[in-house]
């Protein structure tokens, strides 16, 4: 293997064979990081447009705008399967951001402290409001 090749392959934490319908995650990957990933590389399966492109084109054939778009709504998709919004919902009406409300989420969803840090402000109402 060339020295891109794996300088590229250690890079990559997690991945997804559209054809066989296999999910590699690195083994080494933090084990908080797993669901996410695992639920990321899912969105591009469940995701009719992402398994449709990928497979008939390799990823790095797509235009870096395309692949920027494919890749922000597999990220959506795993927030919204580790998060679902019903849940976020109720969090944010009981309990104001704080690290005790991260690390709750945290716990709850089995995820990382950033992706429950990432949703809860990215949803949050008062997130949103222009103050």
């Amino acid at each position: 293997m060339s020295r891109s090749v794996i300088r590229i392959a250690k890079k990559v934490k997690a991945a997804i064979l559209i054809r066989r319908g296999v999910v590699l995650v690195d083994r080494f990957l933090h084990h908080a990081k797993k669901p996410f990933g695992q639920a990321h590389e899912l969105g591009h399966h469940i995701i009719p447009e992402h398994g449709a492109i990928l497979y008939v084109c390799d990823e790095h054939d797509l235009s870096p705008k395309t692949r920027a778009e494919m890749e922000f709504e597999a990220n959506i998709f795993a927030s919204e399967m580790l998060f679902p919004s019903p849940l976020m919902e109720s969090i944010y009406k009981d309990y104001p951001l704080s690290m005790d409300t991260i690390l709750q989420l945290h716990q709850l969803a089995n995820a990382s402290i950033h992706s429950a840090a990432i949703r809860y402000v990215t949803g949050s109402p008062e997130g949103s409001s222009p103050n």
